[in-house]
């Protein structure tokens, strides 16, 4: 069984146990006279009022459900993690459906009311936390008895490589793991039998597709950060899981979410420390804020429009190709600001009192407005109100030389703002670019939707008082 297949057992669990605790619920509500229009519990049951309020009782939980990312990680699930996340995700449930529904029928005594309300969650959680617990140990079962496994491929073929494997097998099947053999690096001194060797570095695609491997391991010997960086941006487009292990010599160690797996310390290099209910919630407000804004805005985007058009001739839009979430290029779109030749083949920076910026432009950069035609990108998944600003690849090289673990901040999505503009601002060298990191990757180690909330409060004031510059 694969993530996606026990993903749809745990769906259709949740949708079942979902209804028997509403039917139970639904007879205990009857039988306290709290819908006493209906003449019999048949009558209650068999209407079209009851069957589209199941319906959307049913669509309600099963949004709080993705919400709460429960369905984000489904295999090596924590019981009391997931204990707790139904035990939350229900009672806050519950009360919305408490005043939703509850409170409008008509019981005897207001203590029927909270008398209701304890049913309804006890009702949902025996049922749905019970239907869970039921597929967890068996999903758990399985991958003990070797059933259910996560294929790992080691980027490596050194001595760390071997001893990362040997460490990893040594607990049986106690984590499903299952280390499918290694790939070689160039000028890596091979410590293990080349039957073991999957293929080189360069064969890695098909190397993934024919094993059909779930998890990367890096464990070169090498403790150079610059060639764990050429291997790591030549991964993240497989979209799943990276680990290194986490050598002493490593700047990238103190930056990323450390996992002791088998007793090996191994750092999650696609990994932020976001909790998943944070990382959901953050991406449905992001698709359904940038759509709000876009229509919302609509007669200052023409007016934005207009004003570029008279200020200067050629496009009303700039364009340029970014680096953004898992190192994906994409092209990050904005009102133009400069003349139109004002860019050439050379990637320059853009400065205080830059001679290219048109006399609108200038004004647009003040108060950021150049930066809206973004809510475009947001919309498409490519960024996020808030998170780290996205760079050119021509820039990410230089600053990677003197910071390497920069590349953490390609798990998340960049932002339209973010902490290191609001404390730092623009910056026109890659020396200062390396300084503005810094607030950047606090950012990335303390994130929350608090802390999104907070900047983008900042980032209102900034373009309210006019300090875009």
């Amino acid at each position: 069984m694969k993530n996606r297949q026990i993903r749809i057992y745990y769906i259709i669990a949740d949708l079942i146990a979902l209804k028997l605790g509403w039917v139970c619920f639904s007879c205990i509500r009857f039988m306290k006279g709290a819908v006493a229009h209906y003449t019999s519990l048949t009558d209650f049951f068999f209407n079209t009022k009851t069957a589209v309020n199941l319906f959307e009782l049913l669509a309600f939980w099963m949004v709080i459900f993705v919400l709460s990312g429960y369905y984000n990680k489904v295999i090596g699930k924590s019981r009391l993690d997931e204990f707790f996340q139904t035990f939350f995700s229900l009672l806050l449930g519950t009360l919305v459906v408490f005043f939703c529904v509850i409170l409008d029928d008509v019981p005897w005594t207001y203590q029927v009311y909270y008398n209701l309300t304890a049913y309804l969650f006890a009702s949902m959680f025996v049922f749905v936390y019970g239907f869970r617990l039921i597929i967890t140990q068996i999903v758990t079962n399985c991958i003990h008895k070797g059933r259910i496994t996560q294929k790992g491929i080691i980027i490596g073929t050194g001595r760390r490589a071997v001893a990362t494997a040997n460490e990893i097998s040594a607990i049986d099947n106690a984590l499903g793991y299952d280390i499918k053999g290694y790939v070689s690096l160039p000028q890596e001194a091979a410590a293990v039998e080349p039957a073991e060797i999957a293929g080189a570095i360069d064969q890695l695609d098909e190397i993934i597709s024919s094993l059909g491997i779930d998890e990367i391991i890096i464990a070169i010997d090498s403790d150079n950060d610059k060639e764990v960086i050429q291997v790591l941006y030549s991964l993240y487009k497989y979209n799943i899981p990276i680990k290194l292990y986490a050598g002493k010599s490593r700047m990238m160690m103190g930056k990323g979410r450390v996992d002791a797996l088998a007793g090996v310390p191994l750092v999650g290099l696609n990994e932020s420390n976001f909790s998943d209910s944070g990382s959901n919630i953050k991406f449905l407000i992001d698709r359904l804020g940038a759509f709000a804004g876009l229509v919302l805005l609509l007669p200052l985007f023409l007016y934005l429009m207009l004003r570029v058009r008279l200020d200067s001739k050629g496009s009303l839009f700039f364009t340029q190709w970014r680096i953004g979430y898992r190192g994906k290029p994409f092209k990050i779109w904005k009102f133009r600001t400069m003349y139109e030749t004002g860019e050439n083949s050379n990637p320059l920076l853009t400065t205080n009192a830059d001679p290219r910026v048109t006399p609108f432009g200038r004004v647009m950069r003040k108060y950021r407005l150049d930066e809206l035609p973004q809510l475009w990108n947001i919309l498409k998944g490519e960024m996020s109100f808030v998170g780290p600003r996205p760079e050119q690849k021509y820039y990410i090289d230089q600053i990677i030389k003197e910071a390497p673990y920069y590349c953490l901040l390609h798990n998340v999505r960049p932002g339209l703002t973010s902490w290191g503009m609001v404390k730092y601002g623009y910056a026109a060298t890659p020396e200062q670019m390396i300084e503005r990191l810094q607030y950047d990757m606090l950012y990335y180690e303390n994130m929350s939707l608090l802390i999104d909330l907070k900047i983008i409060i900042y980032t209102i004031r900034t373009v309210v008082t006019g300090k875009g510059v």
